[in-house]
């Protein structure tokens, strides 16, 4: 879709925008990436990031940075979670 002037296809709720000829997407608070298709912990803290569940795939397991061991104070993880036309059910688990 030609939007601005930009041929962008910016994904998660972001937006084209064109600034003196240069096209980018703006993404929503907590995503990054040229197409908001990242979380922004993922860059900052090597941790959060995108996942489309699918009910042909096998279960996903999100775990904590440096699981089993702690994890640093302040860091911050970000999942963004698509499930498309379908219930989703979700197990937290806490050990310490």
């Amino acid at each position: 879709m030609l939007i601005d002037g930009c041929n962008l296809n910016c994904r998660n709720d972001g937006y084209v925008t064109n600034k003196d000829g240069v096209c980018h997407c703006v993404c929503p608070e907590g995503l990054s990436g040229p197409m908001c298709e990242m979380s922004a912990t993922s860059v900052k803290y090597g941790c959060g990031g995108e996942i489309d569940l699918d009910p042909h795939k096998p279960a996903v397991n999100i775990s904590s940075p440096n699981y089993p061991q702690l994890y640093k104070s302040g860091v911050e993880c970000v999942w963004l979670i698509k499930v498309s036309g379908r219930k989703m059910l979700m197990f937290f688990n806490k050990t310490l």
